[in-house]
């Protein structure tokens, strides 16, 4: 009976493992690591493998991978597809509305927040790895926390949320037009004909559609469906 289990499990493995091998090659299931913080607490940045499916039709609040030519090479990115074309976009106090509506769950992102005390030097390892928090001046730190984490570092820090600077360099896509727009409170716009509009989970770490502008959807390739990290 022992032996009889041990082989139906090898099989199982055996078939798991060829079917994945097999979705690899035909292009159907994509993986890729994940080099930066930018969507965090979703993702975590380092040696985290994502696992991507092709897609024809992605919805508001998926995950997705796009290519982007960087002038030498194409590369995949992955972010929140938070509007389509024709969608209405607003971003308020760094949360995503779309046609008025809001989309985001704050609880799932991070923000930026300054955070002052010696109960912050002694724990460091709540503001995440080394460059992803900055000093500020003394006992002051600029980090990326979610809504639970800060909370934490207010019962014995003094914590703020970190404002961002209208215009003044943020390099942000359209503002020319818009100088009073920061990547916090931004919009609204109108999403043009076969384009998207993108956002990283770390709302106030990750370079996205309010700095590079508009996705085509034709460069969507794929939306993931998991990760692990090994």
């Amino acid at each position: 009976m022992k032996k009889i289990t041990k082989i139906i499990i090898v099989s199982a493995a055996i078939i798991l493992v060829g079917g994945v091998i097999l979705l690899r090659l035909t292009g159907v299931l994509n993986w890729y690591s994940i080099p930066t913080s930018s969507m965090e607490p979703t993702l975590p940045a380092g040696n985290t493998l994502i696992f991507a499916t092709v897609m024809e039709n992605p919805v508001i609040n998926d995950v997705v991978c796009y290519k982007v030519f960087n002038g030498e090479k194409t590369e995949t990115y992955i972010k929140r597809l938070v509007a389509k074309e024709g969608d209405k976009l607003q971003i308020k106090n760094d949360l995503a509305y779309v046609n008025d509506k809001l989309i985001d769950d704050s609880t799932k992102l991070k923000f930026s927040y300054s955070v002052t005390g010696n109960w912050a030097i002694e724990n460091k390892n709540l503001m995440g790895k080394e460059g992803d928090y900055f000093p500020m001046g003394e006992n002051t730190f600029l980090c990326f926390l979610t809504i639970e984490t800060a909370a934490k570092f207010k019962e014995n820090c003094t914590v703020s949320r970190f404002e961002t600077p209208k215009g003044g360099g943020n390099h942000l896509f359209m503002e020319n037009q818009h100088p009073d727009w920061t990547s916090s409170n931004y919009g609204p716009i109108t999403i043009p004909k076969g384009k998207c509009f993108v956002i990283g989970d770390n709302r106030d770490n990750s370079f996205d559609s309010r700095f590079k502008g508009y996705v085509d959807n034709a460069d969507i390739s794929g939306k993931v469906i998991g990760h692990f990290n090994l």
